[in-house]
């Protein structure tokens, strides 16, 4: 049997995923064969005359069987790409978003405007993408990441090695600051689960059906795990500590509420890439009480 070309390989890709009716079939279909092939979309049509061996033929085809069953693309290709870094990722955590990036700016900002973060902890680091590219991207400091999950946890340990910052991060299967209540740190980040009850009825079936509903759902308004977090936090930041958090852009009202209500002060609302408040920050006001203790 003739080899396919490339060509004709993105053409019928393109194909099966519209008939599956996915919204970019053909953006979908670059992705795939630029992955099966390791190169860009450039090279892709530069190459459109090669021919697909019978070997990538038949993974491609199994790519494309596993997006047309749902799977989200990211956990097809195995990879995703977030902020400076590539990352691994699969059912094992929630795939990396480019939302999450504004977490990312607001630290990075803190750290150019002068903060010193000698303790850092990423609380339910998931794939460990907050805490890689902050290790990659603040030079000294200690890094701590934590997750329920041990799967998370594995995962997270792999994308660290894969980045170079393995030896940077201690990773440690705990329920968000639980170990570290009398812990000093300089920043506490999270992006914790955050979609109501409500909301994640109305989710794509890709989502609901593929990633891990617990690193999703937080419960009736979403916000039983920012709780959690807005109040332990408190006592685990040293003296002016902030902390940076995300959440659901219909819940900036709210959290803004959690983080005056237990003590913090100087909070900050921050918009992610589509303009919507998605990232809060808050410091420690020593002179406040805890009130949520």
């Amino acid at each position: 049997m003739k080899p396919v070309s490339v060509k004709a390989a993105l053409r019928s890709s393109a194909a099966a995923l519209d008939r599956a009716g996915l919204e970019k079939p053909l953006d979908e279909a670059e992705r795939l064969i630029c992955h099966l092939l390791d190169r860009d979309r450039a090279s892709l049509y530069l190459e459109a005359g090669s021919p697909l061996c019978d070997k990538k033929s038949k993974t491609l085809q199994r790519m494309l069987q596993h997006r047309v069953e749902g799977f989200p693309l990211q956990y097809v290709t195995g990879r995703v790409g977030f902020y400076t870094c590539e990352f691994l990722t699969d059912s094992r955590a929630l795939i990396p978003r480019p939302d999450t990036e504004s977490v990312v700016d607001a630290v990075l900002d803190l750290a150019a405007g002068g903060m010193n973060f000698r303790r850092i902890v990423d609380v339910g680091t998931g794939s460990g993408n907050i805490a890689v590219v902050l290790a990659r991207h603040i030079s000294s400091g200690e890094i701590w990441a934590t997750d329920l999950s041990a799967k998370a946890i594995s995962l997270a340990r792999e994308n660290a090695a894969l980045n170079g910052v393995d030896g940077r991060i201690r990773f440690l299967i705990a329920d968000l600051l639980e170990p570290f209540a009398g812990g000093s740190f300089d920043l506490v980040v999270a992006n914790l689960p955050y979609v109501s009850d409500a909301e994640w009825q109305a989710l794509p079936r890709e989502i609901r059906d593929h990633e891990p509903p617990v690193a999703l759902r937080g419960g009736p308004d979403g916000l039983d795990m920012v709780r959690r977090v807005v109040r332990t936090a408190y006592g685990a930041l040293s003296e002016n500590g902030v902390v940076v958090l995300e959440f659901g852009h219909a819940q900036s009202g709210s959290v803004q509420a959690l983080l005056a209500a237990a003590g913090y002060g100087d909070i900050e609302l921050r918009r992610d890439i589509n303009g919507k408040p998605r990232v809060a920050v808050a410091f420690k006001d020593p002179a406040q009480p805890n009130k949520n203790r």
